[in-house]
């Protein structure tokens, strides 16, 4: 079964200001879509568990922080951020 992803708005608005802010918007809209896709099929295999029930996925060049409700299938983005390989990713 799939679960159904939604973004919060102030995430949005953080994936917007990236945008807004990068060179190569290619790879972002394809590190997006590959979050979209890794969450709609197994959210809670992927990514690295966090505190409060909450998880951390990285697809380069994007990190997002999601919740995950199994009951409903339903996964929520709460936080998206820009990282680099070899840096410290704890948002």
């Amino acid at each position: 079964m799939k679960f159904t992803v939604s973004w919060l708005r102030s995430a949005e608005r953080e994936l917007t200001s990236l945008w807004l802010e990068t060179e190569d918007r290619a790879a972002l809209a394809t590190a997006v879509n590959e979050i979209d896709r890794l969450l709609r099929r197994c959210p809670l295999d992927v990514g690295e568990s966090r505190e409060k029930n909450r998880r951390m996925l990285l697809v380069s060049p994007l990190g997002v922080i999601y919740a995950t409700s199994a009951d409903d299938r339903v996964v929520r983005v709460l936080h998206v951020w820009k990282y680099r390989a070899g840096e410290d990713q704890t948002p």
